[in-house]
């Protein structure tokens, strides 16, 4: 869990700086991943990889812990469904930095997830 945090913060903290580069493809009239953009990009799919990885190790007991906890399972359909729509509309629309909420909500989603495989 530690080497999720330090790639997806990392990644995170890349992916926010000021970038005046070109956008290598462009999204939306504010929107376009740079070269130094792809590089946080690379750090969160990083730390996606590892704690999809402790999520899928770990699949038979994340499936016992949500079957005791089925509200649960709404609750988390919920986060991510939310996650999902706020970085699909900070993305391609004009609401800025709501994609950074809606990631967050995402990297949420994905640890509460890895806790449970744990539990």
């Amino acid at each position: 869990m530690l080497l999720w945090a330090l790639l997806t913060g990392t990644g995170a903290i890349i992916l926010a700086l000021p970038d005046a580069a070109p956008a290598i493809i462009t999204l939306s009239p504010e929107h376009g991943p740079s070269f130094v953009d792809g590089l946080g990009i690379v750090g969160l799919l990083a730390g996606f990889g590892v704690l999809l990885g402790v999520i899928l190790r770990r699949r038979a007991s994340l499936t016992r812990s949500l079957k005791a906890r089925p509200w649960l399972v709404a609750g988390l359909a919920f986060l991510a469904g939310i996650g999902s729509g706020l970085v699909l509309a900070g993305v391609f629309t004009a609401f800025r930095a709501w994609w950074m909420v809606g990631m967050l909500f995402l990297q949420g989603f994905w640890l509460a997830l890895a806790v449970l495989a744990h539990a």
